[in-house]
């Protein structure tokens, strides 16, 4: 078996953890009670668009979807050439999952149309499967145009819809799917998918890596990958900037923060720049409420700590946890905005009346 596998390549038997999701999701297909339409949500990185493939293996697999399963079915879900199995996800230049296609006469630019796929039974498998991945992205017009195919499905058709959290998905969405809530992976099961996603990794690299990641390993690799202390240090220099200059360096900072590298589109960029923002404030209180060397071994920014501390030392704990919940309170945000710029514009003129020395 590969080390590193696709969402595309995975299967129950080679997903980690959720064991207590993957039980139900057998015994629900093998009993011929699957629900019809199910909202898989949990955090980035946690593996909701794997499970989802693996569920439409195991639905129309004749051998129950192994590892590797030579079968057709699994097979072309591989590769990515399954006539059945539909993924749709953002692909407007807003960043939403609009309307376009799902309407005789409104094809979307490519001529895909997704109504013919919904209209008409499966060439080759026993279900036709559609997921939905980012679905909180999802515009109204569309959301509101699923309702009657969610209420009355053609009885070939499962629709899976993948969002971080459940609240992401407006309610008459959610109110007609069964939940599936994936939570992160704990600290031992992380460590067993790490040795085997890099078994080369020096012990104390591993640990910081499994720590990082959160029970995700989607982050894990994300992680494995990146140059983390360059990314630290550039995230270092603007906070304490902004810190430094408060409104005058506003705009210069957001651009800054809101055009920095990283992979996705402009709605994940802008949700990887809040969650590091998060993470400095974090630090920072771990600075302010606990002795230097016992916040360190927790710290996210730990090859940082000295701009950390410098950071903390002229705010208040009041004013970091402050900013910290402003921070958090910015990912309702997330998912239906475009303007990474002026989202962060918004943020930081918050923080810099929270951050003022009082």
């Amino acid at each position: 078996m590969k080390p590193i596998l696709e969402p595309s390549e995975h299967t129950f038997s080679t997903l980690a953890g959720h064991d207590v999701t993957k039980r139900y999701l057998i015994n629900a297909v093998d009993g011929g009670v699957l629900p019809h339409a199910i909202l898989m949500t949990g955090p980035t990185g946690i593996g909701r668009t794997s499970l989802a493939y693996a569920l439409a293996k195991y639905v129309n697999c004749p051998h129950g979807a192994p590892a590797e399963c030579p079968c057709n079915v699994c097979r072309k879900l591989r590769t990515g050439v399954a006539p059945d199995f539909l993924l749709i996800e953002p692909r407007s230049a807003s960043g939403q999952i609009t309307l376009a296609g799902w309407k005789p006469g409104r094809d979307d630019p490519d001529n895909l149309q997704y109504y013919r796929f919904v209209d008409s039974p499966p060439l080759e498998f026993k279900k036709k499967v559609l997921v939905f991945r980012q679905a909180e992205r999802m515009n109204i017009s569309l959301s509101n145009y699923l309702l009657k195919l969610i209420e009355e499905p053609p009885s070939y058709l499962l629709i899976v819809f993948l969002a971080p959290r459940i609240t992401d998905v407006i309610p008459t969405i959610r109110s007609r799917c069964t939940p599936i809530v994936l939570s992160p992976l704990d600290y031992e099961c992380m460590l067993a998918v790490s040795q085997i996603l890099a078994p080369d990794l020096e012990p104390n690299t591993r640990h910081l890596l499994v720590t990082l990641s959160e029970g995700r390993p989607g982050k894990f690799l994300r992680l494995l990958e990146e140059d983390a202390h360059a990314e630290h240090a550039a995230i270092a220099m603007e906070m304490n900037f902004f810190r430094e200059h408060g409104f005058l360096a506003l705009f210069a900072t957001a651009q800054r923060l809101a055009h920095r590298p990283g992979e996705g589109d402009a709605v994940e960029r802008l949700g990887h720049s809040l969650a590091a923002a998060f993470a400095w404030l974090r630090d920072a209180i771990l600075h302010a409420v606990m002795e230097p060397n016992s916040a360190k071994d927790i710290m996210i920014y730990r090859d940082v700590a000295a701009d950390v501390k410098q950071f903390a030392d002229k705010t208040d704990i009041e004013a970091l946890v402050a900013a910290a919940r402003n921070v958090a309170a910015f990912d309702d945000f997330i998912p239906r905005q475009t303007d990474r710029t002026y989202i962060l514009e918004l943020l930081l003129m918050r923080l810099g009346r929270t951050l003022r020395n009082r």
